[in-house]
C-alpha cells in the first residue's frame, strides 16, 4: 500500500501474477502425481534428503496435497520431524497421511528409532505422535523415557504423560532412583 488506502498502482499486476503462479504450481503438482506412486516415491525421497531447502519444502507441500505416499515415505518425513527447521511442517505431513497406514509404519519406526536417541528426538516423536493422535504409541515413548536416568528424559515423559493425561493412561512416573 501506498500511504492511502488505495492499492500500489501494479497490485492489481502483482495480484495476477500470484494468481497465475498457483495455477501452474497446482498443475505441476497434478502431473508429477501422474507420474504413478513409484516414480513419485522415487522423486519425493530425493526431494526430501536433499540439501536444498526449497526440494524439501516442495516435498512436504506436495504431501500435504497428495497424502497417499506419506506412509512409504514416513523414514525421511521424520528425519526431518526430528529438525527443529523442518519438524513442524514434516508433522502436519505425517498428519495428512493415511492414519491407519501411517500409524502402522509409525509403530516401527518408533521401535527402531527410540534406542540410542537423545532427548531431543524423543521429544520431537513425542510431538509427532500428539499430531497424529497416535496415544498408544505416546505412551510406549513416555514409558521408555521413564526408563532413562537422565532428567531431561523424565521431563519430557512428564511433560507428555501430565498433558495427555487421559490419552496415554496406564503409564505410571518413574520409579524414584538412588544418587
Amino acid at each position: 500500500m501506498t500511504g492511502s488506502d488505495e492499492p500500489a498502482p501494479d497490485a492489481d499486476r502483482l495480484w495476477h501474477a500470484l494468481v497465475d503462479a498457483e495455477r501452474s504450481v497446482r498443475g505441476r503438482r497434478a502431473e508429477i502425481y501422474g507420474l504413478g506412486a513409484a516414480a513419485r516415491t522415487e522423486i519425493l525421497s530425493s526431494a526430501l534428503t536433499s540439501a536444498s531447502n526449497w526440494d524439501r519444502a516442495s516435498a512436504l507441500t506436495f504431501l500435504r496435497s497428495f497424502p497417499e505416499d506419506v506412509p512409504a515415505l514416513l523414514p525421511e518425513i521424520l528425519n526431518l520431524a526430528m529438525s527443529h527447521r523442518w519438524a513442524s511442517e514434516a508433522r502436519e505431513a505425517v498428519a495428512a497421511g493415511p492414519r491407519n497406514d501411517v500409524i502402522d509404519r509409525l509403530r516401527s519406526q518408533i521401535t527402531s528409532r527410540l534406542p540410542g536417541s537423545d532427548a531431543d528426538d524423543y521429544r520431537r516423536l513425542a510431538e509427532v505422535l500428539v499430531r497424529v493422535e497416535a496415544w498408544d504409541l505416546l505412551a510406549e515413548l513416555i514409558r521408555s523415557a521413564l526408563d532413562h536416568a537422565e532428567e531431561d528424559f523424565t521431563e519430557i515423559a512428564s511433560d507428555f504423560s501430565s498433558v495427555y493425561r487421559q490419552a496415554t493412561q496406564g503409564v505410571t512416573k518413574a520409579p524414584e532412583r538412588e544418587p
